[in-house]
């Protein structure tokens, strides 16, 4: 009977962790859907209003990324690549939903995946589990977090690429295949593109790595510098675009 006790003991011991990290998903959840179906309001609702114009335009003449199909009524035509809009709208025109359900339905799928990559990330450096689902809960709670999740602007989905960047970064750094070096630039060139300063981080986290290492072969070498290079035509090509656009 106490070899029983014992074992069940050591069974809820182990399995505590995981129903944390559950929970604190749900609990993120909960926070994500309050008020659902709310309209656009809070300090940024003319940057929503902004995206969600770009969306009907999606939604009632295709998808593309032509001059003609940004929206004719505001300063800016376009400020970043609109893959979050592009995603949104076709959503809605295939299944016929509503813009601002269907843009607080996708966020917190990527709030969930955002969730995932961040535990996968450390979980790669062997952090403590304690400290793990400090942060994610932290990550799950945090209310400019929630906000952003819930707002009709595509930074979080920036974000997700930035953790898939530096989790792919990591994976290859570490001896990985060549897939996790191809991930890492289709992953920065897309969060680069959707709100290149959110990304960042990540190129300046990978030189401070190396820096920090005395690394220097491996920080300039070929890959590295073809990966830094990527990013640079990125941002300018776009901002040339960006630049012909709104002219």
């Amino acid at each position: 009977e106490a070899t029983t006790e014992s074992g069940s003991l050591i069974l809820l011991s182990s399995a505590a962790p995981a129903v944390f990290a559950v929970v604190s998903v749900l609990v993120g959840l909960y926070f994500r859907t309050k008020c659902f179906a709310c309209e656009i309001d809070a300090w940024s609702a003319f940057r929503q209003a902004h995206v969600a114009s770009n969306i009907i335009y999606f939604v009632r003449d295709g998808v593309s990324i032509t001059t003609e199909m940004f929206t004719k009524n505001m300063a800016y035509k376009v400020f970043d690549f609109p893959l979050y809009q592009q995603l949104v709208a076709v959503i809605c025109r295939y299944f016929g939903t509503d813009i601002l359900l269907t843009g607080r339905g996708i966020n917190l799928a990527i709030y969930v995946a955002s969730y995932l990559t961040l535990y996968r990330l450390m979980r790669h450096f062997e952090i403590r589990t304690s400290t793990v689902l400090i942060v994610l809960f932290c990550y799950s709670v945090s209310p400019l977090n929630i906000y952003y999740n819930r707002a009709l602007i595509p930074d979080h989905l920036a974000i997700l690429f930035s953790f898939l960047s530096l989790l792919l970064f990591v994976c290859w750094d570490g001896g990985g295949k060549e897939y996790d070096y191809v991930g890492l630039l289709i992953t920065g060139i897309m969060a680069t593109l959707i709100k290149n300063p959110i990304y960042l981080p990540i190129p300046v986290a990978i030189i401070v790595f190396y820096a920090s290492h005395r690394n220097w072969k491996r920080l300039f070498s070929l890959r590295l510098l073809f990966y830094g290079g990527t990013l640079a035509a990125t941002v300018i090509v776009f901002r040339l675009y960006t630049n012909y656009v709104n002219a």
